[in-house]
């Protein structure tokens, strides 16, 4: 009897592990708070931390990728790519053509490109140039554990869409 309430014990303690690991995935949340055909823009919070704001434009005619995302929960990988930015690979979005957004300097170079920076200054616009540096770091702090990642490091999350 003694070995059986061992090893149930064990299997216990081994359950309750596995759920700790689970339960500690980063939930990068990109909050929408204006959601038009002239752009998708709000806060990019982890923990309830407000890191950026990002701003994502209408590209050659298209209207914002991020927008037509659907409000939920969706496993992603984050890549760190140097010289582009953290790109947010998701694994499945349910009836939709999206695989990836860019969290980067500015946007107007492709579909699904996030321009992120520490603050608006205008319609649809992020300081992006002055706040980048200060918000990529803060990202990948966040992200990779390091505000310096190297190239293509990367690493699972949760990304969290709402509208506000």
């Amino acid at each position: 009897m003694t070995v059986r309430y061992i090893f149930i014990a064990s299997l216990f303690f081994v359950g309750m592990s596995f759920n700790a690991v689970a339960q500690e995935a980063t939930i990068l949340t990109l909050n929408r708070d204006h959601l038009g055909d002239d752009c998708v823009l709000g806060p990019v919070t982890i923990d309830h931390d407000e890191l950026a704001w990002a701003v994502e434009r209408p590209w050659k005619g298209q209207k914002p990728i991020w927008g037509r995302v659907l409000p939920g929960a969706y496993p992603a990988k984050a890549t760190y790519r140097k010289g582009i930015g953290i790109e947010l690979v998701f694994s499945y979005l349910p009836d939709h053509p999206l695989s990836a957004l860019t969290l980067g300097a500015h946007t107007g170079n492709g579909p699904g490109r996030l321009s992120v920076g520490q603050d608006m200054v205008g319609n649809c616009r992020i300081n992006s140039r002055k706040g980048y540096p200060i918000v990529a770091e803060r990202l990948a702090k966040r992200l990779f554990g390091t505000p310096q990642p190297a190239d293509r490091q990367s690493t699972n999350l949760q990304i969290r869409v709402l509208n506000r």
